[in-house]
Parts: C-alpha cells; structure tokens; sequence
C-alpha cells in the first residue's frame, strides 16, 4: 500500500507527506478522493475516505464497463445535478 509520500506523489504538483498526513484529520479533499481510491487499486473506497459526499457503499467505483463515475454514483439512469 501506498505510503504519505506515494500519495503525495500521485498529484502535480506532488503533496508533501505532512499535507497527506493532514486529510487523517480532516478528510481526503473532494477532488482528491477518486485518485486516491484508484491509486489503492480501488482496496480504498470513496465510501471509506468521504462517506459524506458518497454515502453508498458502491458510490464512486468504476462502473463494469471502466472509469469512475464522477456524479457519485454506477447508476447511468441517474441524471447530474
């Protein structure tokens, strides 16, 4: 599994370990969650890292046919906000 540094380096500019180690307290950034969750090999869910903004267990992971659904959500019939 990824260290602080390797999550850091994930990101251009890269994060330095102390800023990674900051989302332990207050949370993964929003925009910062998918890439995260990817980086894992999906082991880390959107779920797990912000339950708030994806409040269903299967929200943010990649649909069957590839990438990650962004609305937060594997259900195509739901319509953006």
């Amino acid at each position: 599994m990824l260290g602080l540094s390797g999550i850091g380096n994930l990101f251009a500019p890269p994060l330095s370990p102390q800023a990674v180690y900051k989302w332990l307290s207050a949370g993964v950034p929003a925009g910062r969650v998918l890439a995260v969750c990817e980086a894992t090999g999906w082991q880390v869910t959107p779920h797990v890292l912000r339950p708030d903004i994806y409040p269903n267990p299967s929200d943010g992971l990649p649909a069957s046919g590839g990438g990650a659904n962004l609305h937060g959500t594997n259900n195509p019939d739901r319509e953006a906000a």
